[in-house]
């Protein structure tokens, strides 16, 4: 699957559908990346013409694209914000940094650990600043809304 995102669902009866994503290193090596306008947008090769026009639906219903933008606040504001995503780093970093000389020895890879640590920082430092400019521009936020949702870098 190009999306790298599979389906389950629990044997109750009640309930839902999830998702579950996988494999998206490389979702974080460019943090300019337009992945709303990658992923969401009409002409998206991304996702099937099934999801993009579900979703191209669901965005005609209000209450579900304030939801939605709800929703992407609140992890652009508490989950992947700088501050928490270096948080997460840290743990990261500490929990494996013991065990890379050995990985690094078994496998024999090349590639620079701290370097790789440093790259995922700077992205989480400066992709709010492409995030708001991405949402600004994919749902028409006025300056207003924008701020309220989407919080200058500094601010978070």
């Amino acid at each position: 699957d190009a999306t790298n995102c599979r389906y389950w669902k629990a044997s109750n009866p009640d309930t839902q559908w999830r998702w579950v994503f996988y494999d998206l290193d490389l979702s974080m090596n460019q943090a300019s990346t337009n992945s709303l306008q990658r992923l969401l947008a009409p002409d998206s090769l991304r996702f099937s013409k099934d999801i993009r026009l579900l979703y191209a639906w669901l965005l005609r219903n209000p209450d579900y694209k304030q939801r939605f933008l709800e929703r992407a606040s609140f992890l652009y504001q508490e989950v992947f914000s700088p501050p928490m995503a270096n948080k997460g780093i840290d743990l990261f970093v500490d929990l494996y940094e013991p065990e890379i000389a050995q990985e690094l020895e078994r496998w024999k890879h090349r590639r620079d650990w701290t370097r790789s640590v440093e790259i995922l920082r700077r992205f989480f430092d400066t992709r709010p600043e492409y995030l708001r400019t991405f949402f600004r521009d994919h749902y028409r936020l006025s300056h207003s809304e924008l701020d309220r949702l989407f919080p200058p870098s500094e601010d978070l």
